[in-house]
């Protein structure tokens, strides 16, 4: 059985960059990147971060969903943009994404890691 117990595992996220601006400004964004990247697994969660430098975090309820992701769509293109995805190491994503404050910490560091590597 390959789905994790508890709020997380590591490899059950992957860390999305180079969102298109029309699909980061959405209202509906986290649907809309859910139903992309369900077609590599079940998506447990979606943050996204419509700042200058679009980004999401996807988490899936299986472990082997997000290398499956990074495989599939690193580098693919979505709406005229290249997406730059990857796979989260000590991800936890909580199921319903209910834990504001780890949304903090993540946008946090989602952020630091948008500015390195700009």
């Amino acid at each position: 059985d390959d789905e994790f117990e508890g709020p997380g595992a590591v490899g059950s996220a992957v860390f999305v960059r180079n969102l298109p601006l029309a699909v980061a400004k959405a209202s509906d964004t986290a649907a809309r990147v859910a139903e992309v990247f369900g077609a590599v697994g079940s998506v447990l969660a979606v943050q996204v971060d419509a700042g200058p430098l679009p980004t999401a975090t996807v988490g899936f309820v299986q472990q082997d969903a997000a290398g499956k992701a990074e495989r599939r769509f690193h580098g693919a293109w979505l709406q005229g943009s290249q997406l730059k995805v990857s796979v989260k190491e000590h991800s936890t994503i909580p199921r319903g994404g209910g834990d504001e404050d780890f949304w903090k910490r993540e946008l946090r560091e989602m952020n630091a890691q948008g500015a390195n590597l700009a």
